[in-house]
């Protein structure tokens, strides 16, 4: 599995500015700059389902793959597990999490919140620029559910709601949304729902972004609303199925 991981995973993902934190500021030209490697590599391939919950993410094939040594391996995994998104267990290593029914209702709570938010900010703030961009990510969105490629449309999933947070323009809800989003990833993966919803979850991201196109604030947040709502319904009703 892992080595599979480094075949598929071409491009680096996207540092949590808490991750970015925890590994150090000073990376360039030091040994923390294979830390970082190994965070985006991982960070990546956990939101996008290369990695699936429940994996294990054994230090000696990843250090083999990403010809590094064992110790960036080892900081990137504790930055992880500090940002919920590994758990190292005594005796068995490093795993990829999970999370349970009461985490995920919890998540999709304060998920809910912070989407409403981004998006009204974004409204305000989009360019055509902007728009351009996030229109280019969903037509590889539909190329990639043609293609049946779902780690694609995973990390597309990722990458759409991130860049609004970042068009949003608030760094402090930026930085929290970014460890957010990456855990309704990891619910979205353990139930399927993105694989089960792909038109539905296509024709909503099109929905925000006629918003945000518009500049229209109330309909942006009214569309997320909408969004992140079904989503819940369908997800946490698979997993209620999958854990109980």
């Amino acid at each position: 599995m892992v080595k599979l991981l480094y075949e598929i995973m071409a491009k680096d993902g996207n540092i949590t500015a808490y991750g970015k934190y925890l590994l150090g500021d000073k990376i360039v030209n030091s040994k923390k700059s294979a830390s970082q490697r190994v965070y985006r590599k991982l960070f990546n391939a956990i939101v996008s389902g290369v990695i699936r919950p429940g994996d294990r993410l054994l230090e000696e094939e990843i250090s083999n793959n990403l010809d590094v040594s064992r110790t960036p391996v080892r900081q990137a995994l504790r930055v992880l597990e500090r940002e919920r998104l590994v758990k190292i267990i005594p005796y068995r290593g490093a795993v990829a999490s999970t999370l349970s029914y009461e985490e995920a209702e919890e998540l999709f709570e304060v998920s809910l919140s912070f989407e409403e938010f981004i998006c009204g900010k974004a409204a305000q703030n989009a360019s055509e620029a902007d728009i351009d961009r996030l229109k280019d990510m969903l037509s590889q969105y539909e190329r990639s559910y043609v293609d049946r490629d779902y780690e694609n449309m995973q990390r597309l999933d990722y990458t759409f709601h991130i860049a609004i947070a970042e068009i949003a323009g608030n760094k402090f809800a930026q930085e929290i949304y970014t460890g957010i989003r990456a855990k309704m990833n990891i619910i979205s993966i353990m139930t399927l729902s993105l694989i089960n919803r792909p038109q539905s979850t296509l024709d909503e991201h099109r929905g925000i972004l006629d918003a945000l196109a518009e500049n229209n604030e109330e309909l942006a947040k009214e569309k997320v609303r909408n969004h992140i709502e079904q989503i819940a319904v369908v997800t946490l009703e698979r997993l209620k199925k999958r854990l109980y």
